[in-house]
């Protein structure tokens, strides 16, 4: 039943969004702009989710968590995220400066598949944002705090949310072989996503490859 009204929030945002620009030209960057709503809608009620999993009533976390949303996940990037498929630009970008051709069935049918996108997609890469938040800002450790130091990749930094332990350099080796190039003092850390990411195919398993005081690498075993 959530994912439903979820989904009909997204595509009414969508729709009122599209059928308002169809004709009109609001701004320069229809069509793209005009998936601006469903970002404000994912936004909203995936914080309404997640805020009471920080603490009973983590409501006061929320300008915070916003404001670091719309710094790492802002509307361009996720929009350009939704639309990088080379067909889709080709479609958007005529869109922008060819009225009539937004009432085509080409257009149409290729902005509801972006719609649809983003309403499957647009969960999972505002959790990635929300476990950084927690971790970094909220509930850090000792072993965190001293990787999030390691780097400023994104990716890399949602891998250490899922961290769980250091493992030996058998056991790395076991899994990865001679694939990879190991030194002595190289330190690995496992993670893996939690149970939510894999249920709706994003999950990640791996190592993180720490060599001196940045961590070098990330190595997937198991994704889906």
């Amino acid at each position: 039943m959530k994912k439903i009204i979820v989904l009909s929030l997204c595509l009414f945002a969508f729709s009122c969004a599209h059928t308002a620009q169809t004709h009109v030209p609001i701004d320069e960057n229809y069509p793209y702009s005009a998936i601006e709503p469903v970002y404000d809608t994912i936004l909203e009620i995936a914080m309404s989710k997640f805020l009471p999993s920080i603490e009973t009533d983590g409501k006061h976390y929320a300008d915070e968590l916003k404001l670091f949303v719309e710094r790492t996940m802002p509307k361009s990037k996720f929009i350009s995220i939704l639309t990088s498929n080379e067909d889709t630009k080709r479609i958007f970008d005529r869109a922008k400066t060819d009225i009539d051709y937004r009432d085509t069935k080409e257009f149409s049918d290729r902005f509801n598949i972006v719609v649809n996108v983003a309403v499957k997609k647009g969960p999972f890469m505002f959790a990635c944002c929300f476990d950084v938040f927690a971790t970094k800002y909220v509930h850090p450790t000792e072993m965190t705090e001293k990787l999030f130091l390691m780097t400023d990749n994104e990716d890399y930094e949602t891998y250490i949310c899922w961290v769980y332990g250091k493992v030996s350099h058998e056991e790395v080796k076991k899994e990865l072989g001679d694939k990879i190039e190991i030194l002595p003092d190289d330190i690995f850390y496992a993670f893996s996503s939690p149970l939510w990411y894999w249920q709706q195919m994003a999950g990640r398993q791996g190592y993180l490859q720490v060599r001196g005081d940045k961590i070098i690498k990330a190595h997937i075993t198991m994704l889906n």
